[in-house]
């Protein structure tokens, strides 16, 4: 892996979910519950791999498309999800994520960019000791086209008053790559333990783990 320069950039837009914290198994568990519950419907390893970067409604959409059935909506879905899942969820930051945050905080802005709601993301950061260190949140409630369209990270620019070519992008899923890319930020793929890593990654795009980051910026 190459040395990874952030000299260039005045602003990080952070993914959450399994960028930053070890969530997914919390999001699947909240997801088979809320599935079963209302559809009666057991989700398959496919189905997770699916879901992977992408919201919980667009799953259900496609989930509930795919049954035929017309008696339960992807919101139903998805907000019996959100409840389940601040009931499970543990805190389980990945290592050198705190240090670099703390390294990165007052030389440039830090921005949580997320497809998860603000009430999880929120709740999340607080337990893992992640707020202190956060300028500003963007969740999938701030848009109306979540990844893999860019609209979010294009919002998060303007929020921050920091543009695009000063902007760089922390990611662990191929669809958080194609928002990032498309909107034309400089991005980073971060390899953390059990992520699916993207069947392509452009060669722009720097790959590391968060432990060799800090080694990096030493």
């Amino acid at each position: 892996m190459n040395r990874l320069d952030l000299t260039p950039y005045d602003a990080l837009l952070l993914d959450f979910d399994n960028t930053l914290l070890a969530t997914e198994e919390f999001h699947v568990i909240g997801f088979t519950k809320a599935l079963k519950q209302l559809l009666d419907y057991d989700l398959t390893r496919e189905d997770e791999i699916g879901y992977m970067g992408r919201t919980t409604t667009s799953m259900s959409a496609l989930i509930i498309d795919r049954l035929g059935r017309h008696d339960v909506t992807p919101e139903q879905v998805t907000e019996l999800k959100r409840q389940l899942v601040l009931e499970v969820f543990e805190p389980k930051v990945y290592p050198g994520v705190i240090e670099f945050l703390s390294r990165q905080k007052g030389k440039r802005v830090i921005a949580v960019v997320s497809n998860s709601p603000r009430d999880f993301i929120e709740h999340a950061m607080s337990l893992s000791g992640l707020t202190p260190y956060v300028d500003a949140l963007l969740t999938c409630d701030d848009v109306v086209r979540c990844k893999p369209d860019p609209e979010i990270f294009l919002k998060a620019s303007s929020r921050v008053g920091v543009p695009v070519p000063r902007c760089l992008v922390f990611e662990d899923s191929e669809i958080g790559l194609q928002a990032s890319l498309s909107g034309g930020f400089a991005s980073v793929l971060v390899l953390n333990p059990d992520n699916i890593v993207p069947r392509t990654i452009p060669t722009s795009v720097h790959l590391t783990t968060w432990l060799h980051l800090l080694e990096e910026l030493c």
